[in-house]
């Protein structure tokens, strides 16, 4: 099994005479990434910004206008996120080869696709390659709060597999899959380990079933299993673009909850709180 990531300071493309049109569009990436500027001057839009627009988009609004505001509760989820799904760097034309060859590779690494006058680019948690063709598309979601699968999280994990498919990946056994986990400093970091090894392994199994992922981590974590559907992702990015495109301007929450919580309630000027 091979567990690997991308270096994200590798930009100029490789040319390695690929022969299938995922490994073309690895290759090029970074000539789909650039051409185009969208709203704050950005050449791409981020996965994450997308997702997190159904949370609230005059928030994303605000990071990308005042920048964002580190946290506690960020730098916890941060860490978890970062104890669980550790992977050794590699350079794209060894992932390349890698997914090609090893019966069995789990990665992480920048993809991205031009999708409806959108350029859309992100880096899921794990991919799981088996025998070459995406199986299982991972996202990990850290919490202090009750382990309920959210829009913004749901929209994220889909946005990332339609990219999958827009590289030329064949999709037709992919699995999309968040794993939540709630935060806890009283968990060693073999435990993490060992609750991640066993989700993989259960999802290549395929048995995942809600009290097998209970007895890793007790009441610690939930899984959800996702069903893709491409028309019904389409729709969800047609409604964020017109945002990106500078159509319209940003809609706020209307959950006072949100606004409580968030660091620009003290400058929003539609904040509920």
């Amino acid at each position: 099994m091979c567990k690997t990531s991308v270096t994200s300071t590798q930009t100029k493309p490789i040319r390695d005479n690929p022969t299938s049109q995922w490994e073309r569009s690895i290759v090029d990436l970074e000539e789909t990434l650039q051409g185009t500027e969208f709203r704050h001057n950005l050449p791409f839009i981020p996965v994450s910004s997308i997702a997190a627009q159904y949370y609230c988009e005059l928030k994303v609004d605000h990071e990308y206008t005042h920048g964002e505001v580190p946290s506690e509760a960020k730098q916890e989820g941060s860490t978890l996120h970062d104890q669980l799904l550790e992977m050794e760097s590699t350079t794209r034309e060894n992932l390349i080869q890698q997914v090609k060859e090893r019966p069995i590779c789990i990665a992480s690494f920048l993809i991205g696709a031009k999708i409806n006058g959108l350029t859309i680019a992100g880096i899921p948690d794990a991919i799981v390659f088996v025998k070459g063709k995406p199986t299982i598309l991972l996202e990990l979601k850290t919490t202090k709060r009750e382990l309920r699968l959210w829009k913004d999280q749901e929209v994220q994990a889909k946005t990332y597999a339609l990219l999958l498919e827009r590289m030329g990946f064949d999709c037709s056994s992919l699995q999309i899959v968040v794993a939540k986990i709630k935060r806890s400093k009283e968990l060693q970091p073999e435990t993490k380990v060992e609750f991640l090894r066993k989700l993989i392994k259960s999802l290549l199994d395929r048995d995942h079933t809600r009290h097998k992922i209970e007895g890793l981590l007790s009441d610690k974590s939930q899984l959800f299993t996702l069903t893709y559907n491409h028309e019904e992702i389409l729709k969800e990015l047609e409604w964020a673009k017109q945002y990106w495109l500078e159509k319209r301007e940003p809609i706020p929450t209307n959950q006072a909850g949100k606004c409580r919580a968030c660091e620009f309630k003290t400058i929003c000027p539609a904040s509920l709180a």
